[in-house]
């Protein structure tokens, strides 16, 4: 029986700093001096996705520097604080779960065939997902519609990577609360064809390119056939991919 518990462990030093921007400054990319000294204050907080979000979130409500705050840290009132900040966070974090929930489920109520678009989206990975996936999945004007829902949401952004492949990519969390919810919208039962559907789709697009030495959409694919692979829903039969 497979391990259904998902074990959480501490982020590399990239990982922490990516998040701690992504809290503090709203970017991922910092310059250089920046980066440097987030990377020295970040060496005295705990490399967990908690202790780095409470960290960024009580330096941006209180403006204070990274000084100010390994000051703090030594105080009780700051520990009292920072109960008080970790659970408005989590009432946040229910009240986005929720809004996103309702999102997702004005999209896939709109047209059962978001279903199947959703889960593809939900199952690659979150960033530079080529389009032509989509199209090689569902018809293209189900393709257009079901890409204005989520624009209308604001659940995606789109964009161009490798020269002329149209891709599009979606805020991680935003992936990971879709997830959870189409489990319960189908049906776990139900996700193991879905997942061999997609795996199908993937792999007439990736034969296309192949046939074409299509190399800008080859480099395209590659991470969401690894995501794919790395899936621990097992499929009925698995096309090969390699």
């Amino acid at each position: 029986k497979p391990d259904k518990i998902i074990h959480m462990g501490a982020l590399t030093e990239e990982e922490s700093l990516e998040l701690f921007g992504r809290v503090l400054y709203d970017k991922i990319n910092l310059p250089l001096d920046e980066r440097v000294k987030a990377l020295d204050f970040l060496k005295n907080i705990p490399a967990f996705p908690l202790d780095i979000s409470i960290a960024a979130e009580y330096i941006k409500h209180n403006g204070l520097s990274y000084e100010e705050y390994l000051e703090r840290m030594s105080q009780q009132a700051f520990h009292d604080t920072q109960e008080s900040l970790l659970r408005d966070m989590q009432q946040l974090k229910h009240s986005r779960y929720h809004l996103m929930t309702l999102s997702w489920q004005k999209i896939l109520d709109n047209h059962p065939e978001f279903v199947d678009l959703a889960f593809l989206v939900w199952c690659m990975d979150s960033q530079g997902i080529p389009r032509e996936v989509l199209n090689g999945h569902k018809e293209t004007h189900l393709v257009d519609s079901f890409l204005l829902q989520m624009k209308k949401y604001s659940l995606m952004q789109q964009g161009k990577a490798f020269k002329y492949v149209s891709i599009l990519s979606v805020p991680k969390v935003t992936q990971q609360i879709g997830l959870e919810y189409i489990q319960k919208y189908v049906g776990k039962q139900n996700l193991p064809h879905r997942i061999l559907a997609i795996l199908q789709s993937m792999e007439r697009v990736a034969h296309k390119a192949l046939d074409a030495e299509d190399l800008s959409m080859m480099k395209a694919l590659y991470p969401h056939v690894k995501k794919m692979r790395s899936l621990s829903l097992a499929s009925p039969q698995k096309p090969h991919l390699d």
